[in-house]
């Protein structure tokens, strides 16, 4: 049984359209970089999709949180047959997400690194490897879901991270 949850739209659309990464013409995004990368194409187009998932995955998380947070969730539990009350439910949601947790902006933007080591070829320019982050923060915004600050915040911090290496 699907347990999801409907987004809650907990930042203004206006926020979001800041906090985007800066788009270029159409001729120098991701798709002039892909034919450009002549062996590297498979694995640009499968970062960008990894990195999509793992965004959407925070943003599930984080939209659950911010949803008990507020209080707007009636009678749901965490799919594991627990029935736990909203309390306890509050720690369980704020232990994945806060500071350490497996969806805060840290842990996920180690884990991103850690998948951009395994996949990226051996000398991969940085410029293909943001182009790729980009395109998976991209086709997130782009799957409907509502896409909190901390997905933002987590591919800042991911930007930092490979613009220092």
């Amino acid at each position: 049984m699907d347990m999801r949850i409907p987004p809650l739209n907990s930042t203004p659309d206006s926020l979001q359209e800041n906090r985007k990464p800066e788009k270029t013409d159409e001729a120098s995004g991701f798709d002039e970089l892909l034919s450009m990368a002549v062996g590297d194409k498979d694995i640009l187009r499968d970062l960008a999709g990894q990195t999509s998932r793992m965004f959407l995955e925070q943003a599930e998380a984080w939209n659950r949180y911010e949803e008990l947070e507020t209080g707007d969730m009636d009678g749901f539990s965490f799919g594991d047959g627990d029935e736990l009350s909203m309390e306890e439910e509050m720690d369980r949601a704020a232990e994945q997400v806060l500071s350490g947790g497996y969806f805060s902006v840290e842990e996920t933007s180690d884990r991103l690194m850690d998948l951009i080591e395994d996949l990226s070829p051996s000398g991969s320019e940085n410029q293909r490897l943001i182009a790729a982050l980009s395109e998976g923060l991209r086709l997130s915004e782009e799957s409907g879901e509502s896409i909190p600050e901390a997905v933002y915040d987590t591919y800042e911090h991911l930007m930092d991270r490979l613009n220092r290496a």
